[in-house]
């Protein structure tokens, strides 16, 4: 691994973890707030409806009860009465009223109101409903007359509610408008007097009720108001998912039938709460949406309340996950995901990684629900490794494409453009770092022009070079051979690396063929300008000042066989090359080739016959066999051939 990779390495896990330290502080925000909110309602359907406290019933005051009673609200006084007493004969034990029986302001009373109050002052228990209400008053103001919203307290009037006790009816909604909450106190916005709530008196009603040996088994309201003052519904269910009773029921029950149900509603807890549509009194809850409700899916807030009293009677209380527990899991998730995502580059395994994450984090939530009554948010979470997958995602795509233009400024000295594309668009597969193949090499050497540098000017030298070179990569790359390096006055390619090819031998020998050609083209393109630059050498050696037009010939050399190939250097300083036997002859056989001449291995012409068997036909009348030679570095004699040149062969 270079030093360059481990620092980018380093830069990004550096990154994913700053990432990772910031999206911590994000906990909480809105949008997270949102999920989190829906995840929640998701956690209810998924644990499905629960039992509910049977002593709790709700007592609808509904369209049925209308049309039975043929009145509205407000009903009178005999009315009242009749449900009143009728609750005492079955013994119910508390009863609570979810709405304002009297306007406070009523200051005269009737004999059917001096009745009424004793009916409710027969009953086991009552606690009555207030709340703080907003209405527009007018108030001058220099003179003008401007309307503003006031506040006002709003209560059952004290000549019937001084017979129980009396608890705030008002309700906060989530962010989203949903009902999720409950709480025991209030602070008054009039005065900033703390107001017990509706549903704390219903407890304490039901909890005083209560035989001392059976108080061991629930809270201490004392302790309930220390300890949960703003908790969480555990809702049992969907709307109607409570006992249900219509108010006409009790009002107009006969008095044969009190008898024989008053072991069903004795001591029964009974909430009276309207439940008709122009009430406005319902709410969204968690289970609203969810395929537990079938038809109108807001719950009615008598049995909101309802479903908060068996909340705390079932001390069935849900809590969120404690800050280090969360703090934990959010380190560790942190931790993975900045390890995997900056470890794995492959697209597919970071994919499986995040989605296997998220669903972990899903599971964990979704156990501290069912196994704990613990929310778990995952908004945090689950963005911390969002956010963090996309991040190493993108900085990978920049890293890949910087290295892939280094690459391709690296590929482009070596092989032409074309290849140069299908190697980094289509994925081909090469192997830099080193392998053995069968490879064409090819040695083409400019002819005499060792002993003419030696006269000439080093200016005119490069300039005599680079234009031949320049005519010489221009067919090299036509052929797609790879540009291995320059030695001097002489090139040496590569056919098949690190671009894998079907027909190397093919393409060395028409390369050599057009290099010859190529060569030829030159000498007359550049006849003249070959002349100026060559001037000074013959000058020198004529001594007469004649200037004689100089030809540039080639010598070439072509192998095949088994040869080492890849990126061959120092950490410094790296090339792209091969070496071995094949190369070693190639470049001995290339000495021997005269200007205008092309000299082949008997190993390159026995693959060219059996794996080029057609091409072979074509030219096999323009190869000639020449003497065994013995090379340098070898003890047996290498069998040569000689291609002529001649048009080429397609």
């Amino acid at each position: 691994m270079t030093s360059g990779f481990k620092h980018k390495r380093l830069f990004l896990y550096f990154l994913l973890t700053a990432a990772a330290f910031l999206l911590f502080f994000t906990d909480g925000n809105v949008f997270g707030s949102f999920v989190d909110y829906r995840w929640r309602d998701l956690l209810f359907w998924m644990r499905g409806p629960e039992p509910v406290d049977e002593r709790i019933i709700i007592c609808t005051i509904d369209e049925d009860s209308f049309e039975a009673l043929e009145k509205d609200l407000p009903f009178d006084q005999k009315i009242y009465i009749n449900f009143f007493d009728n609750l005492k004969k079955l013994e119910a034990g508390v009863i609570g009223l979810d709405f304002i029986i009297s306007e406070s302001y009523k200051n005269e009373f009737s004999t059917d109101d001096v009745a009424l109050k004793k009916s409710i002052q027969n009953l086991n228990s009552i606690v009555f409903a207030a709340k703080f209400e907003n209405y527009f008053k007018n108030e001058k103001l220099g003179g003008q007359e401007i309307s503003s919203i006031g506040i006002k307290y709003k209560m059952s009037n004290r000549f019937f509610s001084e017979s129980g006790r009396t608890g705030l009816i008002n309700a906060a909604l989530d962010q989203d408008g949903t009902m999720r909450n409950s709480r025991l106190f209030f602070k008054s916005p009039i005065d900033g007097e703390t107001k017990e709530t509706f549903i704390f008196k219903l407890y304490e009603a039901f909890f005083d009720r209560l035989k001392d040996s059976e108080k061991k088994n629930y809270m201490a309201p004392s302790k309930l108001a220390l300890e949960r003052n703003n908790f969480i519904i555990n809702y049992a269910g969907g709307p109607k998912h409570f006992n249900e009773v219509p108010f006409y029921s009790f009002a107009m029950m006969p008095p044969e039938s009190i008898e024989k149900l008053k072991s069903r509603y004795k001591d029964k807890i009974i909430i009276v709460g309207p439940s008709y549509y122009e009430s406005h009194d319902f709410f969204s809850v968690p289970f609203s949406n969810s395929q537990y409700v079938k038809g109108y899916n807001l719950m009615a807030g008598v049995e909101v309340i309802a479903n908060a009293l068996n909340t705390i009677i079932k001390n069935k209380f849900i809590t969120a996950a404690q800050r280090n527990e969360f703090i934990f899991i959010y380190t560790s998730f942190a931790v993975l995901s900045i390890i995997i995502f900056g470890l794995f580059s492959n697209f597919f395994v970071n994919l499986f990684f995040y989605a296997a994450q998220v669903l972990s984090i899903l599971y964990i939530s979704y156990h501290y629900f069912i196994n704990k009554l613990s929310f778990m948010d995952i908004s945090t979470l689950i963005s911390m490794i969002t956010i963090i997958y996309f991040i190493s995602a993108a900085y990978k795509i920049f890293v890949i494409e910087s290295e892939k233009k280094a690459i391709k400024s690296t590929l482009e000295r070596y092989v032409s453009q074309n290849i140069v594309d299908t190697i980094l668009n289509h994925g081909e597969s090469i192997n830099m770092a080193g392998s053995d193949i069968d490879a064409a090499i090819l040695f083409a050497d400019i002819r005499s022009f060792t002993s003419l540098s030696e006269k000439l000017p080093a200016e005119n030298i490069v300039k005599i070079l680079n234009l031949v070179f320049k005519k010489m990569v221009d067919v090299i790359f036509a052929n797609n051979g790879t540009l291995d390096k320059f030695i001097g006055d002489c090139v040496m390619v590569i056919f098949g690396a690190p671009q894998k090819s079907k027909m190397p031998i093919k393409q060395a020998i028409t390369c050599a063929l057009e290099m010859q050609k190529a060569a030829r083209e030159f000498n007359r393109e550049y006849a003249e300008e070959l002349s100026k630059l060559c001037a000074p050498a013959f000058n020198d050696h004529n001594n007469k000042g004649e200037i004689k037009i100089s030809e540039i010939s080639i010598g070439i050399g072509i192998n095949f066989g088994r040869c080492a190939v890849g990126n061959i250097g120092s950490e410094k300083r790296l090339e792209y090359t091969a070496i071995g036997d094949t190369v070693n002859i190639a470049s001995r056989i290339q000495s021997l080739a005269g200007g205008g001449e092309i000299i082949i291995t008997e190993d390159l012409y026995e693959a060219l016959y059996k794996n080029e068997n057609e091409y072979f036909n074509a030219i096999k009348n323009d190869i000639i066999k020449l003497e065994p030679v013995h090379l340098k570095g070898r003890e047996t004699p290498v069998l040569i051939y000689k291609l002529q040149n001649r048009p080429l062969i397609s």
